[in-house]
């Protein structure tokens, strides 16, 4: 019990405390799409990969380059260049730092006709450049920018309840160890020394 629980505060801080931490960082800034393009994992967004007794495309995704805050922060934004475009990639949340794409597109069943359209209506929707939003920045980091974040009472109690039950448990554990060693019936036998 004592190792699961330090094992399950570890993976928890690694995967939920510390992105929740960093969300509480986040301030809301307006930004300027600069750029968006449609990208796939297998570079050809049209072909079809047959599974499971149907057809369905490859998932492409939205990338999305924007620029952030005041005209300090601009010029700092266009001093960083990310596949030859200006701006940062926007991405979800601080749990998706790390993606490579700002909004996933759900693999859909292939119907030529109908993929390329909603793919351009999703980017003029989502990705039209010049377009200004409300998204949220870490000011400290300025290449994270995320369009959702999550209240900061959700981001506490995320720390709270995945801090909370590990440590929990690790003192439940300790608990029992001692209440085990103080009241093992010891028996204790002295022999005499002639």
């Amino acid at each position: 019990m004592f190792v699961t629980g330090f094992i399950c505060l570890a993976v928890l801080s690694a995967t939920k405390v510390l992105p929740a931490q960093k969300g509480l960082s986040f301030e809301q800034t307006t930004c300027r799409i600069t750029h968006s393009e449609i990208s796939c994992d297998t570079g050809n967004c049209s072909s079809c990969i047959r599974g499971e007794g149907k057809d369905v495309r490859t998932p492409p995704c939205l990338k999305v380059y924007v620029l952030c805050g005041d005209s300090e922060g601009a010029k700092t934004n266009r001093s960083f260049s990310s596949d030859g475009q200006r701006g940062y990639l926007l991405r979800r949340d601080a749990y998706h730092l790390n993606d490579k794409c700002s909004y996933k597109i759900e693999p859909s069943i292939c119907d030529s006709d109908n993929t390329p359209r909603s793919l351009e209506h999703f980017q003029l929707q989502k990705g039209k450049p010049g377009a200004t939003y409300k998204y949220y920045r870490n000011p400290k980091v300025p290449d994270e920018v995320v369009y959702e974040n999550h209240s900061k009472e959700h981001y506490r109690s995320v720390v709270l309840h995945n801090v909370l039950w590990p440590v929990s448990l690790i003192g439940l554990s300790i608990l029992i160890l001692t209440a085990a060693v103080c009241f093992y019936p010891t028996r204790r036998e002295y022999r005499r020394i002639p």
